[in-house]
């Protein structure tokens, strides 16, 4: 079967422009409308020259509007970035760390070297990276944010006029790309709240490729080679090392057999001597040593495993662009939409950059540090009252830990008696339950509202 070789990746939005779920019909007229004006806003940024552009197409059109209600309830953006634009960024990336061109060379020395880039030898997961890179890339101008506010208003959506594309689009150089994630179309968008997470869209023909290799073969682990030539470079990471993880852990498994048939029948045959008790004791021990030298070893073999890997699939279209690791992961820093700060001049970079003072983000941590004690108190509090329900706590071994009031429903005689009571299933039942709903409902909560508190400046 052909490799299949597509030109273009897809990725979808979805829209939630509207925070007003309890009115349906007001709810999808809304999100209809921010879905047209943030596509055409995306569309007219995305404009990178004549023939550089990023399409963006909404669930609706301009007519659907002027209809009325959407005959559809969810509302999504469909990026397109074609060829050009996979090009254009790996023209970026193997300028320069500035990711810029200067103007007077950008049309004529962008055509030569983006032709001489091997941009078809990129396998599937590559381009998907390298269009996501450009769609972040892309910036929004004070102004155009400005119509974000307006679409995410229930009030003033309906006043955001159309957006038409440039009529004659002038060439421009990379420098149209922001600098910063904060100056990013998608970050800002995604801060506004008005649409969600991007994800790259399966190509049917690739897929069904990469299947029909699954299907023909039988193989004892996933074949690492096909997964990272659709998914990515960093899922291939990620099933190699399954893989070798596997394979290693034969090793301390059959060790670990074998110590504990040695333990058993030496146990069963020589029960009474003590002698005997205490070298299967340092036996044990040799063989928790040999897990963790094992752990070491692994870890080595594999780091050198991930290097190797890391050479053979380098791209050609990235082997000037090994060096800028740091420049690409400026770009694709995961900033949090929830991050509040000022504008600033970063004293490091030169560049405009969020900054929050560390003085004032400590007084968060700080209170929320008291706050995340008072919870683990509370779960100790009432494991520990769980337990007197329980029957486990006993008052004259642990006086301190014992509750009279809940602990005396367990005594003989009583319902929750854990040997003749009428209903002594229910507190073990009970024990799971009041967990899960602390953990799931209250301090999930919590530690949500805590995260967004201590404004943190990244995703991780």
């Amino acid at each position: 079967m052909e490799i299949p070789n597509t030109d273009y990746v897809e990725y979808y939005m979805t829209v939630s422009s509207c925070e007003e779920k309890h009115d349906k019909e007001h709810y999808s007229k809304h999100n209809s409308f921010a879905a047209v004006r943030v596509a055409e806003l995306l569309s007219h940024v995305g404009v990178i020259n004549r023939d550089v552009k990023i399409q963006v197409t909404a669930c609706c059109s301009e007519k659907n509007l002027l209809d009325g209600i959407p005959d559809h309830k969810k509302h999504y953006l469909i990026v397109r970035t074609n060829k050009a634009v996979l090009k254009h960024v790996v023209a970026a990336l193997n300028q320069g760390c500035s990711g810029s061109l200067s103007d007077e060379n950008s049309e004529g020395k962008f055509k030569e070297v983006s032709t001489s880039l091997a941009v078809d030898s990129l396998t599937p997961g590559q381009k998907a990276w390298l269009g996501d890179l450009a769609v972040r890339m892309v910036a929004f101008s004070d102004e155009q944010k400005k119509i974000l506010t307006d679409l995410k208003s229930c009030r003033s959506y309906l006043t955001v006029a159309p957006i038409p594309l440039p009529s004659t689009p002038t060439p421009s150089s990379l420098s149209t790309f922001g600098s910063n994630e904060h100056s990013s179309a998608f970050f800002s968008i995604k801060s506004a709240k008005i649409v969600k997470e991007m994800t790259v869209l399966h190509n049917i023909p690739e897929r069904r490729f990469v299947f029909s290799n699954f299907s023909n073969h039988l193989y004892w682990f996933p074949t690492v080679k096909w997964l990272r030539w659709y998914l990515g470079d960093a899922i291939g990471f990620y099933f190699a090392w399954l893989q070798s993880y596997c394979i290693a852990l034969a090793i301390p498994a059959i060790l670990g057999l074998l110590t504990w048939i040695f333990v058993a029948i030496a146990t069963t045959v020589n029960s009474e001597e003590s002698q005997e008790e205490h070298s299967l004791s340092a036996f044990m021990v040799a063989y928790g040593l040999i897990v963790v030298i094992w752990g070491l070893v692994c870890n080595k073999i594999f780091r050198r495993q991930q290097s190797q890997l890391s050479e053979d699939w380098m791209p050609p279209a990235f082997a000037n662009a090994a060096d800028m690791s740091g420049w690409v992961n400026s770009q694709m820093d995961q900033l949090r939409p929830a991050f509040k700060g000022k504008l600033r001049k970063s004293p490091i970079t030169g560049e405009m950059e969020l900054y929050f003072p560390f003085a004032e983000q400590r007084v968060l941590l700080l209170t929320s540090m008291g706050i995340t004690c008072i919870c683990v108190f509370l779960a100790l509090f009432v494991n520990v009252l769980l337990l007197n329900l329980e029957g486990i706590i006993n008052p004259d071994r642990s006086p301190h830990l014992h509750f009279r009031f809940i602990g005396c429903l367990c005594d003989p005689g009583r319902i929750f008696n854990p040997k003749d009571g009428l209903l002594n299933f229910v507190p073990g039942i009970l024990h799971p339950l009041v967990v899960n709903i602390l953990n799931q409902v209250v301090f999930r909560q919590i530690a949500v509202k805590l995260t967004d508190m201590e404004n943190h400046k990244v995703s991780y």
